[in-house]
């Protein structure tokens, strides 16, 4: 489970993925031996600048509920791992990225 969240995090701290499309975020998901998916955020709100070589986020927030990964029963899964019942969305209150690295604070689960 921590595994599986530390691999969402870090991709939605891809900021790039949010400057090539304001309306969706796609975090790739990496997990061995099961594989690899993507999961589609289709809605994002907040915002993100071009800062010198890198960027600044704030206040980034998607909807769990509407999360999709190509696979209805991965999707019920991954919902289910995000207690999306209980928790409606996963916001990144602030951070910054470079060169394929970032930093934030983001809020999952509360």
């Amino acid at each position: 489970m921590k595994t599986f969240l530390a691999f969402v995090i870090l991709s939605l701290l891809s900021f790039p993925g949010f400057a090539k499309d304001k309306k969706q975020v796609v975090a790739s998901v990496e997990l061995s031996p099961a594989g690899s998916f993507e999961i589609v955020f289709p809605s994002v709100s907040g915002s993100i600048k071009k800062k010198g070589k890198g960027y600044v986020a704030k206040n980034i927030k998607v909807k769990v509920r509407k999360l999709k990964t190509g696979i209805k029963l991965r999707d019920d899964h991954t919902k289910k791992k995000f207690e999306a019942k209980k928790y409606k969305s996963i916001i990144l209150s602030s951070g910054t990225a470079s060169k394929g690295k970032g930093k934030a604070m983001l809020k999952v689960k509360g």
